[in-house]
């Protein structure tokens, strides 16, 4: 069984963490259903990147920009809901 992020617990008496570890583990299907909607963020996200016309707006370093964060941040709530 992998750990959980210390990010859920942070701040939690022993027992407070346990209870919450127990609720998380035992909602797979909330879990799964929040992967299924990060993945299609995230390949939203590829698709909106790869258009030749971005070039040509000057303001395409400040999108791309944008969109890594869009992919960081997608990755990190993905790495908090990897039980």
């Amino acid at each position: 069984m992998t750990p959980l992020s210390l990010e859920w617990t942070s701040g939690m008496t022993p027992e407070q963490k346990e209870n919450f570890e127990l609720v998380l583990r035992n909602n797979s299907l909330i879990v799964e259903r929040l992967h299924n909607i990060l993945d299609q963020w995230e390949k939203e996200l590829n698709k909106s990147e790869f258009t030749i016309k971005d070039f040509s707006d000057p303001n395409w370093a400040q999108k791309q920009a944008f969109r890594n964060g869009d992919r960081s941040r997608i990755r990190k709530v993905k790495d908090l809901f990897t039980l």
